[in-house]
């Protein structure tokens, strides 16, 4: 983030998360999410080519971001609509066994398609 504060936060956590598991999965996890955030950043601000017409090419993940696609696959989970959305139970009662949030939906980061189109 541009935003001071949002950095500070986000500094607390992954610092925090690398404090609990100096060694352990957390911190493989962390330090791969930091690395794949850092080159989904290269990517955004990427300036996109254009050929002998001044017409825009589509990136090339293999050729353009090679070490976003060696990164392939990594060990980081991506919410999904489904599993961020609560679902009530049907009676509308309380119910202590209740899971309000899907818990066999898991979206995890296996590959990148080649081609990444300019818009």
């Amino acid at each position: 983030s541009k935003i001071s504060s949002r950095q500070k936060s986000a500094t607390d956590v992954v610092s925090q998360a690398k404090r609990l598991s100096p060694k352990g999965p957390l911190s493989k996890v962390v330090t791969q999410f930091q690395m794949l955030i850092d080159q989904l950043e290269k990517l955004c601000n990427a300036a996109p080519h254009t050929d002998e017409r001044n017409r825009i090419k589509p990136f090339s993940v293999k050729r353009d971001f090679a070490q976003l696609k060696r990164m392939m696959p990594v060990e980081i989970m991506v919410p999904v609509q489904s599993a961020l959305t609560a679902a009530l139970p049907v009676d509308g009662r309380t119910h202590a066994a209740h899971e309000p949030f899907a818990q066999d939906v898991q979206v995890m980061v296996s590959g990148l398609v080649d081609e990444v189109e300019v818009m």
